[in-house]
């Protein structure tokens, strides 16, 4: 099963592997700018300061090669908090949770799951899902991880604000140290699917309770950390720098660099700025305008990234003008897709027909839309609209792709006397909007994660849980989507959402546009070749030029 990943999520899962051993933390607070002291350092020994240009520190020779080496990051955001079972997701926290913190499975260089700090796992029965952790695996401070962190961090997240990621949990049993067996509300063959998502970052009690409870905790997790990075510092609305852990269980690879450094700057055009200028080493979350103008620029290189999302265009097919199919159709014969996938995805986009992107396999691989306008003025007039309609697009403020593919479609279909009006909400408000289903069509983004995907199509669910989508209450596809939920063999769960996206095309509830791509401008002198065509960032796409 393939991930949604966030852009430079991969960046920092596999930038740094070594064995878990014990030896004292660093005492942040003996840094400038540290939130504050943790309840326990030990006998610590101050490492290096971070490093910006990368050279290596001035050691030993038989000190690593990582030692005072730092990769700078510039993020649009950082996150309000860094434990995640009190924050919600966000594009801060999917580059930074994953370096802090282990899950219990992850997904490889191909997308296979595969196990991180488990084994593996077994089904019990179709509600009870048991779980074997590995025994070398440990916090940032040296202590091991076991069922109890399981069980506390799934506690904490049922109760916390990522509520709908545990929505079907109803506990978490502790068997033995190693042991934990997750208990489901309803079968629900698909979860493990999701433990690779940062809403699953194994956080530890014990550390928790050391570093002042999870209030005091979340500002600065010392001690509660099971990922290859551990907290260094935080200056507030600056920077957040972590430090490789020694004590990671992966003795696979080695770091890079000893220190991750993620700086905030909320503009675009700064950000790019800031790799020209040597203050960072990778700017994210950037558009394909962003980078047209340092495609040329000696020392700087653009990456694009598959974020495992894919834009699609839905209809509110319960309530208003769309209730006509044939107006939907029409839309599809009147608008030139290629045009918007291209908008979001640059000159090499490829046309999604359904709502799956391509990493998902249940990816819907055919592609059978035509522009002709002559049926679509045709179905316009069965409609009973031979001389044009009006409807609004919602888009979110923060997707501006999707804004810009909506006034692409306005133009398009304006020819043909269609008025289309873009409506561009900030994001809280887009949400509530989609999810009250008070709108005739919306731009989305369509997620690679089953439980996430299918609740578009998901009757079961109440309007407030569905994501927005198309508004359907059909009982046919509710019987698929109950059906997919409920499998556990994998071959008929595919069978199942294939004819989800089958019923999406013959019905056009909504049109898959193309995979969604993100831009990034990275040092090129630093750091070896980016470009993509990548599943993500892997580790030896960060590591420094030799």
């Amino acid at each position: 099963m393939k991930r949604t990943i966030a852009i430079l999520l991969a960046i920092i899962t596999v930038l740094t592997f070594t064995a878990c051993g014990k030896q004292a933390a660093v005492d942040p607070a003996e840094t400038a700018g540290t939130s504050a002291k943790p309840a326990e350092t030990g006998s610590a020994t101050k490492s290096p300061e971070p490093d910006n240009t990368g050279a290596p520190a001035s050691t030993a020779p038989e000190q690593p090669a990582y030692l005072g080496k730092t990769l700078t990051i510039a993020c649009a955001q950082l996150p309000e908090s860094l434990i995640i079972q009190n924050i919600k997701n966000n594009t801060a926290t999917n580059v930074i949770m994953p370096a802090l913190y282990s899950r219990l499975y992850d997904f490889n260089e191909n997308d296979e799951l595969v196990p991180n700090i488990d084994t593996g796992y077994e089904w019990e029965d179709e509600k009870n899902l048991r779980v074997f952790l590995r025994d070398d695996a440990c916090t940032a401070t040296g202590e091991k991880i076991t069922a109890e962190d399981v069980k506390y961090s799934f506690t904490v997240g049922i109760g916390g604000v990522n509520t709908s990621a545990y929505a079907e949990i109803e506990d978490v049993v502790v068997e033995d140290d190693y042991t934990a067996r997750i208990v489901f509300k309803n079968p629900n063959p698909t979860f493990i699917d999701s433990l690779d998502e940062e809403s699953f970052c194994i956080v530890s009690k014990s550390g928790v309770e050391k570093d002042g409870g999870i209030d005091i905790a979340c500002k600065a997790p010392y001690s509660c950390t099971t990922g290859a990075y551990k907290f260094y510092e935080w200056k507030e609305g600056q920077s957040i720098t972590l430090q490789y852990n020694e004590n990671y269980f992966n003795k696979e690879y080695v770091p890079s660099y000893e220190f991750i450094k993620y700086i905030v700057i909320p503009d675009n055009a700064s950000r790019c700025l800031a790799v020209q200028s040597g203050d960072a080493d990778i700017a994210s979350n950037l558009s394909l305008a962003d980078t047209l103008g340092y495609a040329n620029t000696k020392g700087i290189g653009v990456a694009t990234f598959p974020t495992y999302l894919s834009t699609v265009l839905f209809f509110n097919c319960s309530n208003g003008i769309f209730t006509n199919p044939d107006l939907r159709k029409a839309i599809g014969y009147l608008v030139d897709w290629q045009e918007c996938a291209e908008v979001v995805g640059g000159p090499n986009a490829k046309l999604n027909e359904a709502s799956m992107p391509r990493a998902s396999q249940y990816f819907y691989d055919e592609y059978i839309r035509t522009k002709d306008i002559e049926m679509g003025k045709e179905l316009m007039a069965k409609a009973g609209y031979p001389d044009g309609f009006s409807f609004e697009i919602t888009t979110a403020q923060p997707q501006v792709h999707h804004t810009n593919v909506a006034l692409l479609i306005q133009a398009q279909l304006a020819e043909f006397g269609i008025t289309v009006k873009v409506n561009t909400l900030d994001l809280g408000i887009y949400f509530g909007t989609i999810d009250s289903g008070n709108y005739e069509a919306h731009m989305s983004n369509a997620s690679a994660s089953f439980a996430v995907h299918m609740a578009f199509y998901d009757d079961y669910k109440t309007r407030a849980q569905n994501y927005g989508g198309p508004q359907l209450s059909d009982p046919y596809l509710t019987d698929l989507v109950m059906k997919a939920r409920t499998e556990f063999d994998e071959a008929k769960r595919i069978e199942y959402v294939l004819q989800i996206q089958q019923y999406m095309v013959d019905n056009r509830v909504g049109y898959g546009i193309t995979d969604e791509v993100a831009y990034a401008l990275y040092n090129s002198d630093k750091l070896q070749d980016m470009t993509s065509e990548m599943k993500g960032l892997k580790a030896p796409f960060v590591r420094p030029v030799s």
